[in-house]
């Protein structure tokens, strides 16, 4: 996924090349949870795996690197297990992944609302064809489609028994100081390729991870979902976040049928 985030012009191919593999991924992964012995769906998790970190998903411009998208996901996570060492880098992701998302759509919403349309079958509604009973701006329906996007994706992996805050792990707002300077160290004042982050913007991305709330923090403008809130998956559906439930523990099942060979095979680091 990270690759698909580089902020460069789309190229086709390789975006189908990056979004099939997640889509595969999760459908395998659902299956592993209900048979840890399934032999074809653990295939298919190494294979994805493989195809997660071999550079195909990078490829298409010609220059090298442009592709190879903001890993700056990956760096947040990085200090958390710095901070404590139970904290695995497969779980610090599942929270920290969709906390950056959330943060850094606006600067390239055309990526955003690819991934959406691939991966999870979600677009804009449009106000006109899809007969709401409220007037949604075509701004606030992109805003809709990329948020819905990320909660499913956050979603799943709660279902697969993944953590969706920080406080799961006991961290806390004194923490988040204590992960700033060595960030600095390691990565400077100034980092990111898809979105420039400074020191200041790594810290409203952990705060936004401490609990659960109904807004989705942090966020660069505030507008409400519609009144007749739907969820319907197919490509062209009315799809606004939800509030999805929880589950709190990390599944040891999950963990060794699906996260370490994701992890072996790339795709999670």
């Amino acid at each position: 996924m990270e690759r698909l985030f580089s902020g460069e012009p789309a190229v086709g191919v390789t975006d189908n090349s990056a979004c099939g593999p997640v889509r595969a991924a999760m459908e395998a992964a659902s299956k592993v949870m209900e048979n840890p012995d399934d032999y074809d769906a653990r295939a298919e998790i190494m294979w994805v795996g493989t195809l997660a970190h071999n550079g195909l998903a990078g490829c298409g411009l010609g220059v090298l690197g442009l592709r190879d998208g903001d890993w700056t996901c990956h760096v947040l996570e990085h200090e958390l297990s710095a901070l404590d060492t139970k904290i695995t880098h497969d779980a610090g992701l599942a929270v920290i992944f969709p906390a950056w998302l959330r943060y850094a759509w606006r600067e390239h919403p055309e990526r955003f609302l690819e991934f959406s349309a691939q991966a999870f079958g979600v677009e804009p509604v449009d106000s006109d064809a899809d007969e709401l009973d409220v007037e949604v701006t075509p701004e606030q329906a992109i805003e809709y489609a990329v948020e819905a996007t990320i909660d499913e994706l956050q979603d799943f992996n709660v279902s697969l028994g993944m953590p969706r805050t920080l406080s799961e792990f006991g961290v806390t707002e004194d923490d988040i100081e204590k992960m700033i300077p060595d960030l600095k160290i390691n990565r400077g004042e100034l980092f990111g390729s898809f979105k420039k982050l400074t020191l200041d913007d790594a810290r409203k991305i952990y705060r936004s991870t401490l609990q659960e709330t109904d807004a989705h923090p942090p966020r660069a403008s505030s507008t409400a979902a519609p009144a007749n809130q739907k969820r319907r998956r197919s490509r062209d559906a009315v799809i606004f976040p939800g509030a999805p439930g929880r589950i709190r523990t990390v599944d040891t099942r999950f963990r060794r049928a699906v996260l370490y060979p994701l992890s072996y095979g790339g795709m999670l680091y």
